[in-house]
């Protein structure tokens, strides 16, 4: 194994790992693209002694994709890059380097959870459905992290946003972080675009239940109402911008989505693969 690779590996994981104090990023930015073109570069010969060599390799370029999965995810402007991290560390958790006598890393099920995260985050719901098929039904409901991202997509599938929003509240892992946190702003845009087919106006603490807001997000709020170009007249009320509804549906036949605790609010419906919400032209009436 070419011996540069190990002190940069070193260098790597120390700006990017856990358990670091602290974290530079940008030190971690410049050494990543040098370590991923030493191992790809890396060739060894046949025999006995190679095959220590490669064992000793591979545990550190697997070690390197799975940091460099998790930098990623805390860089802001590095999400774009998850799929093409995923996509290059996924060949080493094959069965078939178990020939070597490859330990399973530690990190597998956390790395394939957020993998379930990132694509129910980003409403790829088909995509999903197929990563959770190659996962064994028993790591599906008996580890945290994979467990944690089938509930909640269940959560979805159910309507149950009270609920999805409380999840935040138990995630397995910081890195799961950034992924609720788009589910989140998803589930509130999704009702808020709802709210402004439904009514023409609506008093500012029915729409912070409806948009499950807690007393104390007064902040939070209304930069949201802010983003959403909403106004707020002294009658107290909310005032949504006119809606084009071209397309009418027919309501669900359960309107108890209404209040959030509910499990049923604003139900999905899946459409070419993403998860939709149906458009509810008069609730206003059912108060």
């Amino acid at each position: 194994m070419d011996p540069s690779i190990i002190p940069l590996f070193e260098q790597f994981k120390k700006a990017v790992s856990e358990d670091s104090m602290t974290k530079d990023y940008e030190t971690a930015k410049k050494l990543l693209p040098q370590l991923q073109l030493k191992i790809a570069m890396q060739k060894f010969p046949d025999g006995h002694e190679a095959d220590e060599e490669k064992k000793k390799f591979l545990l550190v370029a697997r070690e390197t994709m799975e940091l460099a999965l998790f930098f990623c995810v805390h860089d802001p402007k590095g999400m774009d890059l998850f799929e093409r991290r995923y996509a290059q560390l996924k060949p080493f958790y094959s069965s078939a380097l178990d020939s070597l006598g490859l330990p399973r890393s530690e990190n597998e099920c956390l790395i394939e959870g957020l993998h379930l995260m990132f694509l129910l985050s980003h409403n790829k719901v088909s995509e999903f459905y197929t990563a959770l098929e190659s996962i064994p039904v028993s790591l599906r409901s008996g580890n945290r992290f994979i467990s944690y991202a089938v509930q909640l997509e269940q959560l979805l599938t159910e309507g149950a946003y009270s609920k999805v929003l409380r999840a935040r509240e138990s995630i397995p892992h910081p890195c799961y972080e950034p992924f609720v946190g788009m589910l989140t702003f998803a589930v509130r845009n999704d009702v808020a675009e709802c709210m402004e087919r439904a009514y023409e106006s609506l008093d500012v603490a029915t729409a912070k239940r409806f948009l499950l807001y807690e007393a104390g997000d007064t902040a939070d709020f209304e930069a949201f109402v802010a983003d959403r170009r909403w106004t707020i007249e002294d009658d107290n009320r909310l005032h949504f911008p006119k809606v084009k509804t071209d397309i009418v549906r027919e309501p669900s036949l359960s309107f108890s989505w209404i209040f959030p605790e509910s499990i049923n609010a604003f139900s999905y419906y899946s459409r070419g693969g993403r998860w939709m919400l149906p458009s509810y032209p008069r609730i206003a009436s059912l108060l």
